[in-house]
């Protein structure tokens, strides 16, 4: 047996996101997996009301190649396995009810990237200054807007044990 997790993209099709390791279980009714982290911008790009779909296959192999067999699956967003914790939710095949499925252990953590800023709406200030007059003159020259100073060589000063600054031409 083994699980596949699938995210609806906005062409309406599935993209796998996840997918379990095979393990050897003659029947479907009491198939355990291990608990695994799945981070919600990799699950379902921290939308929680995102459809996604779990895909059950069973496998055999067969003259050393390995064939996968849709048990069962079940359409579900984050959301409806957070408030269905500990609760069996029905899987289908074909449209028709074929099993259930329970999820033991549930965390969400968010972690957002840029686009998901902009794709949520949120507001984002950007500042820039630019300079583009012919007067203007070199970073170097005291009279520039972009006139940077050198540092004060003339001060010349010395920290104490204790930390505090002592400045030697006035000491």
């Amino acid at each position: 047996m083994l699980y596949k997790i699938l995210i609806i993209r906005e062409m309406n099709d599935y993209v796998i996101v996840y997918t379990s390791k095979r393990q050897k279980n003659d029947f479907v009714e009491g198939a355990r997996w291990e608990a695994h982290t799945l981070h919600m911008k990799d699950l379902c790009r921290n939308d929680p009301n995102r459809q996604l779909r779990l895909e059950v296959y069973e496998w055999r192999r067969v003259k050393g190649v390995v064939y996968q067999f849709l048990v069962s699956e079940m359409p579900f967003t984050v959301n409806e396995l957070q408030q269905n914790l500990g609760k069996y939710m029905p899987m289908f095949f074909n449209r028709l009810a074929c099993g259930k499925m329970k999820c033991t252990l549930f965390d969400k953590s968010y972690e957002f990237q840029f686009i998901d800023y902009i794709h949520g709406g949120c507001d984002i200030s950007v500042v820039l200054a630019m300079d583009f007059s012919v007067s203007n003159l070199r970073y170097s020259n005291p009279a520039s807007l972009h006139y940077i100073p050198k540092l004060n060589t003339h001060l010349k000063g010395d920290l104490t044990h204790d930390g505090s600054f002592v400045d030697l031409q006035t000491a």
